[in-house]
């Protein structure tokens, strides 16, 4: 296989998220590319697919630094299309850092370079669900909302099933967030539907997870639990960093729904102690935190609840938290 096929295969194992299969081809390629003289273009490319699969990987600060290196040498190239891809690649990661305003500056020039200057349904696509995300999490939702359905009118004659089922499960997140919950489960049981159909085991481990989290708003542990069987099976199996914190954390959400408060905070510290073994953090690590609270402030006055929280957050930093940490803090305030 050439040069570009290997890219090419590179590109389509990250999409699908098959990281250790990606991960194994970048090596190979990188190894190949200190042993003989190569273009900067192809370093650059080395470059761009390396932090996205340390994106996969929850290798935040490494991810930003080698997609920030590979937008700044295709800018000096004058490469349109790859620095587009670039904005791309930053808004995913800065999003996974909790910085929305950063990720919303690179989601507008990649919808404006989609939109305007690189003919590419697809990538347009995903610059809309980008946006579509930020805006989420800056609170703007009915905005948000237009994105995700933006990028799903983008997809809709690709051919490409990733696009549309990235698309499909941020919209059903988002619908759940805002109350309609039966559409958020169509859209659900249609995307992982197609997705057993595809064989993208990524996109199954996702919508099973989103459905469990919508069996938490309709109160049905038991769906729930199968769905998360579901998800945990292809989580572990294929080492995925996020979807196995985001296992616990539903699975304490579940728990908390039947009002087995002490169990769930447990399967909170049980997220908690993963994510910090993988080294992630950002948006999750403070949902985790909000949810530790959430299973001892039933009793809490608003004030003390807002107490709780802050020294959770202070302490997040230097003290492993558990659940005699989390007791113990509930006692002090």
């Amino acid at each position: 296989m050439n040069l570009p096929d290997r890219l090419k295969e590179l590109e389509t194992q990250i999409s699908a998220g098959r990281i250790e299969k990606a991960r194994g081809i970048y090596d190979k390629l990188r190894a190949r590319a200190g042993e003989s003289p190569t273009s900067d273009e192809y370093r650059s490319i080395l470059g761009f697919h390396g932090a996205a699969i340390n994106l996969f990987e929850g290798n935040y600060d490494s991810a930003l630094a080698g997609a920030e290196c590979a937008l700044n040498t295709f800018r000096q190239a004058g490469s349109r299309s790859w620095i587009a891809k670039c904005h791309l690649l930053l808004c995913g990661i800065l999003l996974r850092m909790s910085h929305y305003r950063r990720a919303e500056e690179h989601a507008q020039a990649a919808a404006y370079f989609f939109t305007w200057e690189i003919k590419d349904p697809t990538r347009r696509s995903e610059a809309y669900d980008k946006l579509g995300t930020v805006n989420k999490n800056l609170g703007s939702w009915d905005i948000a909302e237009e994105s995700f359905r933006k990028a799903l009118l983008a997809c809709e004659n690709t051919g490409d099933p990733l696009p549309n089922l990235r698309s499909s499960l941020n919209l059903a997140i988002l619908l759940r967030k805002k109350g309609k919950i039966d559409e958020a489960s169509d859209i659900c049981k249609e995307g992982l539907y197609l997705s057993e159909q595809y064989g993208i085991e990524l996109a199954i481990c996702r919508f099973a997870l989103e459905l469990a989290n919508i069996d938490v708003v309709r109160q049905d542990a038991t769906a729930g639990f199968d769905h998360l069987a579901t998800a945990a099976r292809i989580a572990d199996f294929r080492r995925y960093p996020r979807e196995r914190v985001l296992f616990h954390e539903v699975k304490g959400d579940l728990l908390s729904a039947k009002e087995d408060h002490d169990t769930a905070l447990r399967a909170y510290s049980k997220a908690l102690d993963l994510m910090r073994e993988l080294g992630l953090g950002g948006d999750l690590e403070y949902e985790i935190l909000r949810r530790m609270v959430g299973s001892r402030w039933w009793w809490l006055t608003p004030i003390r609840q807002r107490t709780l929280f802050h020294v959770l957050l202070r302490l997040s930093g230097g003290v492993r938290m558990n659940t005699n940490t989390v007791s113990a803090c509930v006692y002090l305030v």
